[in-house]
């Protein structure tokens, strides 16, 4: 069975990890001890507070390192939020009795205690009302953020949808409609209590369309859909023969140089005729006589000395040389195996994520 969240994997299912791995180690440890010790007296109950304590300080303490993706970047402080009432929704601390109003307000003092206010807005305390617009806000902004992936997968890489990436894309696309519809008929003033209830999601239209033209993300569907297993099939047999092409082209490359190399070589370097090694015998045999006269003498008579004493320095000399080339030329030849290496070996495929 092909778990469908791992053929086209969404932002959305990691973002809030960043929040709460990242800056678990920067957090106010006093500060969260202090709430650790109030909650475990008043309300014997202290389990999570703790952990998310830390990594809520550290969150506000290093907010402007969180990095994830260009639209995460934007709207860092409404994921933020989201993730911060997706933990009180988790613990039921989202609700209107003494511990949940407790912690909410004790983030907020944080939030003050920081100064932070002016970088980002507690957005949060507001997702609670009947029309239930946390979870509009959070399926808006989550698909927004898987956009930039989707895209990838369904336009430039051309996969094929799974069932699953068609139903949220509906889904989501539909959700959008809806909204938008909302908050274009018959805008309300402020003050009205209609606007405020609708005021939520109607923001995150809106900024979510200063990133994204109107019809951008509208333009996003599945031309084809298969299952998971179908799509997964489709996925390698396109790998193979991408890879394939790859090993094919390496081939083709090096033949051509080998051919090209063999091809510059002379007609005299490929042949010798019989009158050159003639030519070369001659010149040979008396230069072997001179060699054979020389050595004599100098083995065996003074003037071997004579040489030997004169001419020492510019041996030890001439034997440095020739070591500091013999080393420039074992330099040379790993150099030029490495890149044969590489050439015939080095062939990387990265298939999609």
């Amino acid at each position: 069975m092909v778990d469908p969240a791992t053929l086209h994997p969404l932002d959305s299912n990691k973002v809030y990890d960043v929040f709460e791995v990242k800056n678990i180690q920067n957090g106010d440890k006093e500060k969260c001890q202090e709430l650790y010790e109030t909650m475990e007296r008043e309300y014997q109950d202290s389990d999570s507070v703790d952990f998310f304590c830390q990594n809520f300080t550290g969150n506000l303490k290093n907010y402007k390192n969180i990095k994830f993706s260009d639209f995460f970047d934007k709207f860092r402080c409404k994921f933020l939020n989201i993730w911060i009432y997706k933990y009180l929704v988790k613990e039921k601390l989202n609700l209107f009795d003494l511990k949940s109003t407790f912690i909410k307000g004790r983030i907020v003092n944080f939030w003050n205690e920081y100064n932070f206010k002016n970088t980002c807005d507690y957005d949060f305390i507001y997702y609670y009302n009947k029309n239930n617009d946390y979870n509009k806000i959070k399926k808006m902004y989550e698909f927004a953020l898987n956009y930039e992936k989707l895209y990838f997968f369904i336009k430039t890489s051309n996969d094929p949808c799974t069932t699953e990436d068609e139903k949220y894309i509906q889904e989501s696309l539909k959700l959008y409609e809806e909204v938008k519809s909302e908050c274009e008929s018959e805008p309300e003033p402020e003050f009205s209590s209609k606007y405020i209830t609708k005021k939520i999601h109607c923001d995150a239209l809106k900024d979510i369309y200063k990133f994204y033209s109107k019809n951008e993300l509208s333009e996003l569907k599945c031309t084809t859909t298969m299952s998971a297993e179908q799509v997964l099939k489709k996925i390698k047999e396109r790998e193979s023969a991408q890879l394939s092409k790859v090993v094919f082209r390496e081939i083709e490359s090096r033949d051509s140089r080998l051919g090209s190399s063999q091809n510059q070589l002379s007609p005299s370097e490929e042949t010798s005729s019989p009158s050159d090694s003639h030519n070369a015998m001659a010149i040979t045999f008396p230069l072997l006589g001179v060699l054979s006269i020389f050595y004599s003498l100098y083995k065996f008579t003074p003037v071997g000395s004579l040489i030997n004493s004169r001419f020492m320095g510019s041996k030890v000399n001439s034997f440095n040389i020739n070591e500091g080339e013999h080393e420039l030329l074992e330099n040379e030849f790993d150099y030029e195996h490495m890149n044969v290496s590489v050439g015939e070996h080095g062939i990387g495929y990265h298939p999609v994520q």
